[in-house]
């Protein structure tokens, strides 16, 4: 009887030792899978900010040309298509956002490929930037039609937007933004 009681315990630790080492293997698997899936949705959503960035820096040239060119005698007239293209730039920052929120659910971990976490290393930085010229550039369309408002005592509605400066390094300035003093 106790010989059967031992086998039986015996057995039973057996079963209980094997199924503890197979949810191990199969959890370590799901975790190297889960990764491989978090890499490649970095490395896909990275691109595509890239690409992103290429139409930012087009779209910003624009912006820049109609910030230049501006000329109360002509704004009126250029009103709706200075508009247009500040819609435009809006969108772009829009679609890079898309991006950025897809890599901040993903960047907050370290991994064991440098390119990776070089890549979550840079996009902040390099949003921060963006985020913040695009900020300054429409700070300086609406300061200058303020201006012609204030001239002409027109009243031209003064360019909308929900975003704000990011500041994600915490060091208390925002980067690429130039203040006058």
């Amino acid at each position: 009887m106790k010989k059967k009681l031992i086998i039986i315990i015996s057995i039973i630790v057996l079963i209980v030792i094997g199924l503890a080492i197979y949810l191990g293997i199969k959890s370590i698997y799901k975790d190297k899978t889960d990764i491989a899936k978090d890499i490649e949705t970095i490395n896909n959503n990275y691109e595509l900010v890239k690409k992103e960035i290429e139409n930012y820096n087009t779209t910003r040239l624009q912006v820049a040309d109609i910030i230049n060119e501006f000329y109360y005698e002509t704004i009126n007239d250029k009103y709706d298509s200075n508009k247009l293209l500040l819609d435009n730039y809006t969108l772009v920052i829009d679609n890079i956002t898309k991006y950025v929120k897809e890599l901040d659910s993903k960047c907050n971990v370290i991994y064991n490929n440098s390119d990776v976490n070089n890549k979550c290393k840079n996009y902040k930085y390099n949003y921060e930037i963006i985020v913040n010229v695009y900020m300054n550039d429409i700070n300086n369309y609406n300061n200058k039609l303020t201006s012609y408002n204030e001239y002409s005592n027109n009243n031209l509605k003064l360019y909308e937007t929900t975003y704000n400066y990011i500041d994600y390094n915490n060091d208390n300035k925002y980067e690429e933004v130039k203040v006058n003093e």
